[in-house]
């Protein structure tokens, strides 16, 4: 399946458009969190990257309605990578979510962790001897589990981090390994 993420190349730009006109076009699609221009030779290209999965997703069809000017190629960027963020960069994908309410489910985690990027896997465990509730997801990009950690953490009270390693419980065993 074709990994999705919040990562958009923009190719055949006209000379002259800077970070601040491609932000404006893009900003009816989403929350703009980085824009870039780049010139390569006599070529103009730029990135934007979006700060949920389903933004990028409309923008990337809005190309095939002709909502961009003539000549422009907008589509998913190779890389997973913001262009702006690599002092933010985490460690692994594998990220640690404390605080879930009581009955949260492995499916139920997958799905709110989805708008931030592809999810590998996702495991929920309820701990009857402390009362505590917590998960781990796997993504496929370390960008993904960034964006997620950004934006779930103290959202709902959830403790949201880089689990301690990359490695993933599969259920039913302790699953200690984001702390809390």
């Amino acid at each position: 399946p074709k990994v999705k993420h919040t990562n958009i190349f923009v190719g055949s730009l006209p000379a002259g458009v800077d970070e601040s006109y491609l932000r404006e076009v893009f900003i009816p699609y989403g929350t703009v969190k980085s824009a870039s221009v780049r010139m390569r030779g006599e070529q103009t290209y730029g990135f934007i990257e979006f700060t949920r999965v389903e933004e990028a997703d409309r923008a990337v069809m809005a190309m095939d309605c002709g909502a961009f000017p003539p000549g422009w190629v907008v589509k998913f960027a190779n890389w997973d990578t913001g262009v702006s963020d690599w002092n933010e960069a985490v460690p692994h994908s594998n990220v640690y979510v404390g605080g879930l309410p009581a009955g949260f489910t492995d499916l139920q985690l997958k799905q709110v962790c989805a708008a931030y990027g592809t999810v590998e896997s996702a495991f929920v465990k309820n701990d009857t001897e402390t009362g505590r509730t917590f998960g781990f997801v796997k993504f496929t990009t370390n960008a993904a589990a960034r964006r997620a950690i950004t934006d779930l953490h103290g959202k709902n009270d959830w403790v949201v981090k880089v689990a301690n390693n990359d490695s993933y419980p599969t259920g039913g065993g302790g699953g200690g390994g984001g702390g809390g």
